[in-house]
């Protein structure tokens, strides 16, 4: 329900119930330490994302709202990234490991994974401290959290055809932006394509979880298939950005030899990753925007007829 549209309530009353709820339960999880700092980094980083996603889908109704709201979330979530960018860099070696236990075993790659703490470590000191960074997110929230009740809806009136076309060119555009994504990461097949394609497919997953109720059916499945590729492109980012990381050390302990091995290893798996990517999301575009936003409309009359 928290981040889902109901039934009986009119598409401003949703917008701002699940916003002002994503926003509470961002600055609940900033107030519990026992959640350790890295955890409270990347649950924070997750509301910001379901916002966005959210403002996404309404963005045709929301005027020059879209815009302030959009931008002010994404540098909240920017100022946690160089923390989460350092944790997750060190859990793709580690992993890496696991997955390649033969071939990256020994004291040559703990000593690799050693380089890689210092490197991690030193970004982070060179942004800001974590605490720092909590502590401007907190502000930050609490701020939106005040404009959430001012945010108004371009022609809502209740009835469920002006409800649905609240929210259609969100929809649309954002599918759209996602095939687009699908396209280009095919032709260009670089990290920087396949991590925006990654950001468009998160959207429309959202998308469809925020429009659960009109089929739960059919829409879980899609938001699940969603997910799950987006899971697989944020995997191939991470490999990427590890990759670069590598190739930036000045490693004392670890041969050139066995960075080598660590970036071959890494190339391999993205490959596969990319190739699970195309198969999922050649079914996941199967549309046109068009007939998809035809398709949901149609679900969304049968689900609040008039």
């Amino acid at each position: 329900m928290s981040f889902r549209i109901a039934r009986d309530e009119s598409p401003v009353e949703a917008l701002r119930r699940i916003a002002a709820h994503q926003v509470r339960r961002g600055l609940e999880e900033l107030a519990e330490p026992s959640l350790g700092a890295a955890t409270q980094i990347h649950q924070v980083r997750k509301r910001c994302k379901k916002l966005r996603g959210l403002l996404r889908l309404f963005r045709d109704s929301l005027g020059e709202t879209y815009s302030l709201e959009n931008s002010a979330i994404r540098e909240l979530a920017r100022g946690l990234s160089a923390s989460r960018d350092a944790q997750v860099m060190l859990a793709t070696y580690d992993d890496l490991r696991t997955r390649f236990s033969e071939q990256l075993a020994g004291p040559a790659y703990d000593a690799l994974r050693s380089e890689l703490t210092q490197f991690c470590q030193q970004r982070l000191e060179e942004d800001q401290h974590p605490p720092v960074a909590m502590d401007a997110a907190e502000h930050q929230l609490r701020e939106l959290a005040q404009r959430i009740a001012t945010w108004q809806l371009t022609g809502r009136r209740r009835n469920s055809k002006s409800a649905f076309a609240t929210l259609a060119g969100g929809l649309a555009e954002t599918y759209g932006r996602g095939l687009q994504g699908l396209q280009v990461a095919r032709e260009a097949a670089t990290p920087e394509a396949f991590h925006e394609w990654r950001k468009r497919v998160k959207y429309h997953a959202y998308h469809c979880r925020l429009l659960h109720n009109i089929w739960p059916a059919v829409l879980k499945c899609r938001a699940a298939a969603a997910m799950k590729l987006s899971d697989q492109l944020g995997a191939d980012h991470d490999l990427a950005v590890l990759r670069g990381a590598l190739e930036e050390l000045a490693t004392a302990q670890a041969t050139t030899a066995e960075v080598e091995t660590v970036v071959r290893l890494i190339d391999r798996r993205r490959q596969k990753l990319e190739r699970k990517s195309f198969q999922a999301g050649e079914r996941l575009y199967a549309e046109t925007p068009k007939r998809l936003v035809r398709r949901f409309r149609a679900y969304w009359h049968a689900w609040r007829p008039t």
